[in-house]
């Protein structure tokens, strides 16, 4: 177990999110440990580590899922699912590159052009996401990511 949790810049700039809701979100993102970008810590938990009320919780919750940062899975009388859309994006970005042959210690800037290949897709086309259940904030956030690499 580690003693850190790494979160991405674009979180840590994120003006659309209040402090509460960051600190919300580096909770969860501590949970999710590893390669996981799912966890399910119970609205109390997370209440007590915050020292804030459940309903407050609920609250950032809410607003880390107006800005894309998070969706929540209900599952009925247990603790809700939460992924963070930030680690599902880099896990799916990772798996690509090595899908296609990409090595994370190789320069970036190579002149190989067959793996970008994949990414080359008209942002208008939803055929990417014909077969899931995102939003479209989410088919959103995640051609920005697709679009940085």
């Amino acid at each position: 177990m580690t003693d850190f949790t790494m979160i991405p810049n674009e979180i840590i700039s994120n003006k659309n999110i209040s402090q509460g809701a960051f600190k919300l979100y580096c909770i969860l993102n501590n949970y999710c440990y590893g390669n996981k970008d799912t966890c399910f810590p119970s609205q109390r938990t997370l209440a007590d580590q915050m020292k804030k009320c459940m309903r407050t919780i609920q609250r950032y919750i809410k607003e880390l899922i107006e800005n894309g940062i998070i969706i929540i899975k209900r599952r009925g009388s247990i603790s809700n699912l939460y992924q963070i859309l930030t680690k599902t994006a880099e896990k799916a970005k990772q798996t690509a590159d090595s899908l296609f042959g990409k090595s994370p210690n190789k320069n970036t800037k190579s002149k190989n052009k067959t793996a970008p290949a994949y990414f080359e897709i008209e942002e208008e086309d939803d055929d990417e996401f014909k077969d899931c259940f995102y939003s479209e904030k989410e088919k959103e956030y995640f051609r920005k990511i697709k679009k940085k690499s």
